[in-house]
């Protein structure tokens, strides 16, 4: 009957399944319709359907732009969708390949993701301010930064009174470590943060 022989009927089922379908879901009906269907233009169907195909990991990350990681992420889960049929994205589709660098730092936890990507300058500057610190201040952040340069694993807890300078101390830490390329993460210990 010739259904088939252009991509409209193809972009109604996936108009279909967006309205139902969400995230995952969505993505492997949109591999489905590249494996099965054989779309006459798969590039276009791609950029007409990406918007829908994110729209979960934009969420999920708070963005409002499609990003390249989101976008390698897409296309990582619809190439090993494709891989399983012995196909490839780009070959047999003309889609793009996932950036395996975005997708390798993806695999990095955000939060150490996060704690490699400051300002080294930035970082030095806040360092000219440990010459301020009072004789307390300075003890403790030479007894910290001892345990971590002899890999000690010492636990530290500062507690002290309001205004006596800890998060002030904190902060010079966390530059002096961050600064060095070490991942520094200030928590708090969960009595003494209950306490006024």
């Amino acid at each position: 009957m010739g259904l088939l022989d252009d991509d409209m009927e193809k972009g109604k089922a996936m108009q279909e399944a967006k309205n139902l379908q969400f995230g995952n879901q969505l993505r492997d009906i949109f591999a489905t319709i590249l494996l099965f269907c054989t779309p006459v233009e798969p590039l276009t169907s791609w950029h007409r359907w990406l918007p829908a195909l994110v729209e979960d990991l934009m969420h999920e990350q708070n963005v409002q732009e499609i990003i390249e990681l989101i976008k390698s992420t897409i296309l990582l889960h619809l190439q090993e969708r494709v891989e399983r049929e012995g196909l490839c994205l780009k070959e047999h589709f003309g889609l793009p390949l996932p950036d395996p660098e975005i997708i390798a730092r993806a695999q990095v936890p955000r939060v150490l993701r996060e704690e490699t990507e400051f300002d080294v300058a930035t970082l030095n500057e806040q360092l000219n301010k440990i010459k301020t610190m009072n004789h307390k201040q300075s003890e403790a952040f030479q007894k910290v930064i001892a345990s971590v340069n002899e890999q000690a694993g010492r636990t530290f807890c500062l507690n002290a009174k309001a205004g006596s300078g800890k998060t002030y101390t904190i902060n010079l830490l966390l530059a002096k470590l961050r600064s060095e390329g070490k991942i520094a993460l200030a928590t708090a210990m969960p009595g003494i943060a209950l306490r006024y």
